[in-house]
């Protein structure tokens, strides 16, 4: 019996390192239906690694190189929760141009997008974000 657990443990373990991997590479496409979408990620990429890496990191999850000097640490954004099944794309949109200001933050320590990102490198950057959702099934509302 003992037996029969870890050699199940050991295929559970091995199945989620592969789509986690293959999420990486690109090899599996997480929220990546639509051809235009698939255009906009890699200029979502770049925007966010010119505004948004310095503070939740290069693989965004919230370890960018000013975390140490900020009072508290940045969202891993590679985590971001689904409402009613699907990515939050317009309350994230919010969030980044200043419309939304979550309670959780407290006072705003992110800077505003808003008036330097507008459309559609706005959608471009939220659809690379959506891109690089981690295991987006496991993390239900």
């Amino acid at each position: 019996m003992r037996r029969k657990k870890l050699f199940l443990a050991v295929v559970v373990s091995a199945v989620v390192l592969s789509l986690y991997a293959a999420a990486q590479s690109g090899a599996v496409t997480v929220g990546r239906s639509d051809e235009q979408g698939r255009k906009q990620i890699p200029e979502g990429r770049e925007l966010y690694m010119n505004y948004c890496a310095s503070c939740h990191g290069p693989e965004a999850r919230g370890n960018g190189q000013v975390t140490p000097a900020l009072k508290k640490r940045p969202a891993d954004l590679t985590r971001i929760r689904k409402r009613d099944g699907r990515f939050p794309a317009e309350h994230i949109k919010k969030i980044i141009t200043g419309e939304t200001v979550l309670p959780v933050h407290g006072e705003r320590e992110m800077p505003v997008w808003g008036s330097v990102l507008k459309e559609p490198e706005l959608t471009s950057l939220v659809k690379y974000l959506e891109s690089i959702q981690r295991f987006p099934d496991l993390y239900p509302n």
